[in-house]
């Protein structure tokens, strides 16, 4: 175990911006403060950060590239008995499944070039550090393979989601039903592609059913014929999304199985929803299947026929709330920073076994 006795005994730093950079450093960051751990938090451009992280008993490094100024950062670490982590919550150290990323980004060959360049050197970090956190077992998994000591730290919500969370209000019952989806990069078309065929099914068998689709999605043809029907919404602020997730019945969570960028996403959807009581139907990834106990407190999709008979169930509204308070239950019990205060201590220098958890 860890022994901080220096000024920052635990220095994260981050090459991202925005929700990855938020869910893997910011909240890890109020989970071990809360914990009692002395920790700092650091984009990899902050002026001072050498020294900072020269001090540092362990240093996380979330998602960054190798380059020789990180180089010099990990052995200054180490000069002083510290340890280095590498953390990601996706498939980026691996440059042979690039082909498995579907982003229009990728229709210009110069960004192709760029990105495999990216994942190059995020794989030498990875082999650079002393061991690795990752957001699901699937990742877990793969780090195993390469030889490397990894924990699994679960993406989980801070007291700020809970606190916004806490305060969506939840519009009255009506006889509509609100379907919604909601994708934060332009890369999942194909995913949504999975479940358009039931949900114009379920359009045309239910009409007081609406669908909602938030962020980067192009609207599939066969879903503009329902007009009014099928809104589109512009990105939102995480700030703002709990409020929009509290209108909603039911929350689609659709990937393709046999994807392994699909695989290593983490649960995040699922406990978003959970945490304004609103139950999610999602593909059986590896991440939904450890979070999601399918027919009570949501429903997991093993095949791609099994859609329509999933959005079909969950037109009862007994039992889609049921659902959903069982889903709150879980994630407040699992996914927080209060949940898992102690599991932050833990940190080991060893590389033996380690256990996956809801959070660090």
């Amino acid at each position: 175990m860890i022994i901080c006795s220096q000024a920052a005994c635990v220095l994260l730093l981050s090459a991202m911006r925005g929700d990855t950079r938020r869910y893997r450093t910011f909240h890890l960051h109020q989970q071990l403060t809360y914990a009692g751990v002395d920790c700092q938090i650091a984009h990899i451009t902050t002026p001072g950060i050498a020294a900072r992280a020269a001090a540092a008993s362990l240093l996380v490094l979330h998602r960054v590239p190798m380059d020789g100024y990180v180089e010099k950062l990990i052995r200054s670490v180490r000069a002083r008995g510290g340890i280095v982590l590498y953390d990601t919550d996706d498939l980026i150290f691996d440059p042979s499944a690039f082909q498995w990323i579907h982003s229009p980004d990728f229709q210009d060959p110069i960004r192709v070039r760029v990105y495999q360049a990216e994942m190059r050197r995020q794989r030498q970090t990875l082999d650079a550090c002393d061991g690795v956190l990752v957001s699901t077992d699937y990742l877990a998994e793969l780090v195993r393979q390469l030889g490397k000591p990894v924990w699994v730290h679960r993406n989980a919500a801070n007291f700020e989601m809970l606190a916004h969370s806490q305060a969506a209000a939840r519009r009255p019952a009506d006889d509509r039903v609100v379907i919604g989806y909601a994708s934060g990069t332009p890369t999942h078309n194909r995913d949504f592609a999975l479940v358009t065929p039931a949900l114009e099914a379920i359009l045309d068998q239910y009409p007081p059913t609406e669908l909602w689709l938030i962020g980067y999605l192009d609207l599939p043809a066969g879903l503009a014929r329902f007009g009014s029907r099928v809104r589109t919404l512009p990105p939102v602020n995480w700030r703002d999304l709990p409020a929009l997730l509290a209108r909603l019945d039911i929350n689609l969570a659709p990937l393709v199985l046999d994807n392994p960028f699909s695989q290593s996403k983490s649960e995040i959807k699922f406990m978003e929803a959970a945490l304004v009581g609103v139950p999610t139907l999602a593909s059986a990834t590896n991440a939904f299947q450890f979070a999601i106990r399918s027919g009570q407190n949501s429903l997991l999709i093993h095949q791609d026929t099994d859609w329509f008979a999933g959005l079909q169930a969950l037109m009862d509204p007994q039992f889609r709330q049921a659902l959903g308070r069982l889903a709150r239950a879980d994630v407040l019990a699992q996914y927080t920073a209060r949940a898992c205060p102690q599991r932050g201590r833990n940190l080991e220098r060893s590389g033996a076994a380690p256990q996956s958890s809801a959070g660090a």
